[in-house]
C-alpha cells in the first residue's frame, strides 16, 4: 500500500513539474510577429472619402512551424496618433498558412452611420475626432476618416490557441500609418473638384509676343497631393484665341513649384505657336494685331504616376485629370482683364428668382386673407 502511495505521489510530482515546465516553456515560445503592414484604405464610388480600411501584412514560415498544434489568430490594435490610446481587439481572425495575409479592420457603410456606432461603440469613440461627414450623390450620409489632418496607428501581433492549453501571445509589430503622416505616399484615385479661374488679363508686349497672366484657386482636395513621392501633380493651361476651338497649352507646371498666392504669368510667342498649328484646319494668328476676338483661357489639374508603366513610357499621358475652368476675356487695345466680379449672369439669375419668389409668396397671402374674409362675411350673414 505505501508503495502504491508513493507511486501515486510521485507521478502527481512529475506532472505538477511537468505542467510548471511546460507553462514556462510556452511562455518563451517566440512566435514572430507579422511583417511588413501595411493599410489600404478604399473610398465610396472613387470620390476620395475613405471610410473603408483593410490591413496587409506578411508572415514568416517560422511562425507557423512553432505555432505547429495551434490555432494562429491574429490582434490588432489602432489609435489616432498623438491623439488617443491605443483601441485593442483580441483573437480577431484566424490567420491561414499562406505568405501574404489580408485582413479587413473597419468599413463604415454609407447610409448605416448608426449602426456602426452602435455595433462598436468604442471603435466610433476612439476614431470620432477624425471623421467627418460626407453625402453621396443620392443623398445618402456617410463618415469618412478626414486624413490631411490625423493618422491611423496600427500594430499586429499573433496569438496561438489550443484548447486546455495556455495560450502563447507574440509580440507587437511595427506600426502602420495612414493619413497625415503618409499622405505623399498615397496614389489618388480620383481628383475630386476642380481648379477655378478668378481672373484672366491679356496683354502684348509685341506684334509677337503675347503675355496671359491668371490667378488659380484649387481645392484641399487636390492640394494634398502636391508633394506627392509616387506621383507629380500639375497644373495645365491653354489658350484659344477667336473661339476657333484649337487650344494651344502656354502653361504646365508642377504645382509643388508654383506660386498660387500671385498671378501665374506665361509669355507666348505667336509666331512659335502658329509653326505647331501647320497641320490644323483653324486659322491661329501668327501676330498680336489678327487677335481681334475674345481671348479665352482654360485651366484644369493632372496627376502622372509614377507607377504606372505607360506613365514610364510616355509622361505626357495624365493617369488622373479635373474638369476644365474656364473665362474669356474681351481684346480691347494691348490690354485687358476678366474677373469672375465681371461675370453677374448667375447673380442676375438668382435675383430674378428671388424676387419672383416674394411676389408669389405675396399674392399666396392675399388670396388666403380674401378667402378669410369672404368665409367670415358669410358667417355673419347666416347668424
Amino acid at each position: 500500500m505505501k508503495r502504491f502511495f508513493s507511486i501515486v505521489m510521485t507521478f502527481i510530482l512529475i506532472m505538477q513539474f511537468y505542467t510548471v515546465f511546460y507553462a514556462a516553456d510556452t511562455k518563451s515560445v517566440d512566435l514572430g510577429t507579422p511583417q511588413n503592414p501595411e493599410i489600404i484604405a478604399s473610398d465610396v464610388e472613387e470620390s476620395d472619402k475613405f471610410n473603408s480600411f483593410l490591413i496587409k501584412f506578411t508572415n514568416e514560415s517560422s511562425t507557423f512551424n512553432v505555432a505547429k498544434g495551434y490555432t494562429l489568430k491574429l490582434d490588432w490594435r489602432m489609435r489616432l496618433d498623438g491623439v488617443n490610446d491605443w483601441y485593442e481587439v483580441n483573437e480577431f481572425v484566424d490567420i491561414e498558412k499562406a505568405e501574404n495575409s489580408s485582413v479587413g479592420l473597419f468599413y463604415i457603410r454609407p447610409g448605416n452611420v448608426e449602426a456602426f456606432k452602435t455595433a462598436q461603440p468604442e471603435l466610433y469613440k476612439m476614431l470620432s475626432p477624425a471623421l467627418t461627414d460626407f453625402k453621396l450623390w443620392s443623398g445618402e450620409k456617410g463618415l469618412c476618416f478626414d486624413r490631411d489632418n490625423f493618422s491611423l496607428e496600427i500594430q499586429l501581433r499573433y496569438r496561438a490557441e489550443k484548447e486546455k492549453s495556455e495560450s502563447i501571445v507574440g509580440k507587437w509589430s511595427e506600426s502602420a500609418f495612414f493619413g497625415r503622416t503618409t499622405i505623399n505616399e498615397e496614389t489618388p484615385s480620383s481628383l475630386v473638384g476642380k481648379p477655378e479661374l478668378t481672373s484672366v488679363e491679356y496683354k502684348f508686349a509685341s506684334d509677337s509676343d503675347c503675355n496671359i497672366k491668371f490667378v488659380a484657386d484649387i481645392p484641399q482636395s487636390i492640394m494634398r497631393y502636391k508633394n506627392s513621392t509616387v506621383g507629380e501633380l500639375k497644373l495645365a493651361a491653354q489658350v484659344d484665341f477667336g473661339n476657333q476651338a484649337y487650344w494651344y497649352e502656354f502653361f504646365s507646371e508642377k504645382l509643388s513649384k508654383t506660386d498660387l498666392e500671385n498671378p501665374i504669368s506665361a509669355d507666348i510667342n505667336l509666331q512659335e505657336a502658329a509653326k505647331l498649328n501647320q497641320f490644323s484646319d483653324t486659322d491661329f494668328p501668327d501676330a498680336t494685331s489678327k487677335i481681334t476676338t475674345p481671348i479665352a483661357v482654360r485651366i484644369r489639374c493632372e496627376w502622372y504616376s509614377h507607377n504606372d508603366e505607360k506613365s514610364k513610357e510616355d509622361n505626357t499621358i495624365p493617369q488622373l485629370i479635373t474638369e476644365w475652368t474656364e473665362m474669356s476675356v474681351e481684346v480691347n487695345g494691348s490690354a485687358g482683364i476678366a474677373t469672375q466680379a465681371e461675370k453677374p449672369d448667375d447673380e442676375g439669375g438668382l435675383s430674378f428668382v428671388i424676387i419672383l419668389a416674394i411676389c408669389c409668396a405675396v399674392v399666396v397671402v392675399a388670396v388666403c386673407t380674401l378667402i378669410l374674409i369672404k368665409k367670415r362675411k358669410a358667417g355673419t350673414k347666416n347668424k
